[in-house]
């Protein structure tokens, strides 16, 4: 009995790694899309920036 016993716990330590392996995984997908979306945002931002600095030079309408 003492065997199958500690054949369970170990399926249910694998289990549980396996859970938290997902988590930490999830965890790392999340903050690759925060930084891949805070890089776009911003090379929009700069380009929206770079857009008027050079309508400015030109003398061109400012569009808000």
């Amino acid at each position: 009995m003492t065997s199958y016993k500690s054949f369970a716990m170990l399926l249910n330590d694998i289990e549980k790694f396996s859970e938290d392996q997902q988590i930490t995984e999830a965890g790392s997908l999340i903050k690759n899309a925060r930084e891949a979306l805070r890089k776009d945002l911003r090379d929009q931002a700069e380009k929206r920036h770079s857009s008027r600095k050079s309508d400015i030079s030109t003398g061109a309408q400012l569009h808000s």
